[in-house]
């Protein structure tokens, strides 16, 4: 599979990639394995791909795994790929969106935890993300291609610009590791920027301790919806947990964190020790 087999497809079926879905498929085979040669991957695997397209990484995958089921949401790629993989029989497709896919039966119908692998699209890059932590005791591994911008934002450190709340929701629950950059010349049609791969292999339970992970995410997230000023300030706002100012002074005094640093500049061991102190507050809601 190269770009004018994928070329050749398309115009015999009369399909046209829609750029809005996400629909930029990798078409430099160098690149595919490449990849290949990262993924933790061998002959026991179940993998699901999500959005397998025209297959490019599908017939490989099947290659060094002991199965792949491939999501495909789109009818057109659908009904093209179940064709090209008809003979593989240890490729399944199933045509619907990987959002509401039930991942627990497709594990249990397999066996084991599954290896999760897709070329995502940006739009819907945060809820895979979601919808697989959620589903994380069934799964090993999520690794993805996904916006090289994207990316940077979900490997960040502590203290980095681009560090946020989908940074330390995904790092509570996964070791996250940046791979390589891939061109958007490798895709077809191409796309406006760069991509990365990046993988999340998945945590037994979570290397950070905190006592209410919900009240944790709560904080975070509102402090970093004003990222720019001192986290005080978006946490004291609009009696945020039934506290004001003052009380969150406390907040910040029993955890032993700075209330005039930014959001970005607390680690996740940070944010459990004002969630655990925010707990142990009376509140008024």
């Amino acid at each position: 599979m190269d770009i004018s087999r994928i070329k050749e497809l398309c115009k015999a079926r009369g399909f046209r990639p829609d750029k809005r879905l996400g629909q930029n498929f990798l078409v430099d085979n160098n690149v595919r394995e490449k990849i290949i040669s990262v993924l933790p991957v061998d002959s026991g695997t179940v993998i699901l791909e999500i959005g397998p397209g025209l297959g490019m990484m599908t017939g490989r995958l099947a290659d060094i795994g002991k199965q792949v089921f491939a999501v495909e949401k789109d009818t057109d790629l659908f009904l093209t790929a179940r064709e090209m993989f008809a003979e593989k029989k240890n490729v399944k497709l199933l045509g619907e969106d990987i959002l509401k896919t039930d991942i627990g039966a497709i594990a249990e119908s397999s066996g084991g935890k599954l290896f999760l692998y897709g070329n995502i699209p940006y739009n819907i890059t945060a809820p895979i993300i979601e919808k697989a932590i959620r589903s994380k005791e069934v799964i090993s591994h999520l690794y993805m291609v996904i916006q090289e911008e994207v990316a940077a934002r979900l490997c960040a450190p502590p203290g980095s610009r681009t560090y946020g709340a989908l940074s330390c929701f995904a790092g509570y629950h996964a070791d996250i590791k940046r791979f390589f950059k891939i061109s958007k010349n490798c895709f077809f049609p191409r796309p406006r920027v760069d991509s990365c791969l990046v993988g999340l292999s998945f945590y037994d339970a979570p290397e950070v301790k905190v006592k209410d992970e919900k009240l944790m995410f709560d904080i975070i997230r509102q402090s970093f919806s004003q990222r720019r000023k001192k986290i005080l300030n978006p946490l004291s706002s609009r009696n945020f947990l039934g506290m004001g100012r003052e009380e969150w002074k406390d907040v910040f005094f029993s955890a032993g964190v700075d209330p005039c640093s930014r959001a970005e500049d607390l680690s996740l061991e940070d944010y459990a020790g004002l969630s655990d102190a925010a707990g142990e507050r009376p509140r008024s809601v």
